[in-house]
């Protein structure tokens, strides 16, 4: 009978173990939402998203150049307050398509835009990025640009975070094209 009594307390103990180490699994039930893909940008950090963004913002013109380069008009929820202004930009046309025009937005207004994706170049203001993320909103950090180099680091980022890569490498191959057509014209005249 103890024998019996001591078999059933480890059946009993065994099982308990199984339940509460199953228990202390984790769980992808309900609220928790798996990362389709992850980006590391410029400062490091990783940004997850679930799936491509639908409503991108950028807080300056490079960026929203970029970003027109390689998506339609209506993916962007506004545009740099000059980028339709033909003496300082060079997107007018598609700049035009966009109603919402931004110039120095704050946290607050950023987030009443609700945006899937915010671009920043990493001069911009530290605590801008720190508070938009600490908002939840996802932040990607951009290298300021100081040679073509650097252009073509940034088209690649952003097209990577818009789950785009193959339409960012093709913008930066019409690029590097259009530079060596204006290379040939100037040697062969």
């Amino acid at each position: 009978m103890r024998k019996m009594a001591s078999k059933t307390f480890l059946a009993v103990m065994l099982l308990i173990v199984v339940f509460f180490i199953s228990g202390c699994g984790s769980s992808n039930g309900g609220n928790v939402k798996k990362a389709a893909y992850e980006i590391i940008d410029d400062q490091g950090a990783m940004i997850q998203l679930e799936h491509k963004p639908e409503r991108i913002l950028t807080l300056a013109m490079g960026t929203d150049s970029i970003v027109l380069g390689i998506l339609p008009e209506e993916k962007l929820i506004a545009i740099n307050s000059l980028a339709d202004d033909p003496v300082s930009s060079n997107i007018v046309d598609k700049a035009n398509g966009i109603t919402r025009k931004i110039k120095n937005p704050s946290a607050e207004e950023i987030l009443s835009l609700k945006p899937d994706v915010v671009f920043i170049y990493n001069w911009g203001k530290a605590e801008m990025v720190d508070n938009l993320r600490e908002l939840g909103i996802k932040v990607v950090v951009v290298k300021g640009p100081k040679s073509i180099a650097d252009v073509k680091e940034n088209v690649k980022l952003i097209a990577k975070t818009l789950g785009e890569e193959d339409k960012g490498n093709l913008m930066i191959a019409k690029k590097e094209e259009a530079r060596f057509d204006i290379i040939d014209d100037i040697l062969w005249r």
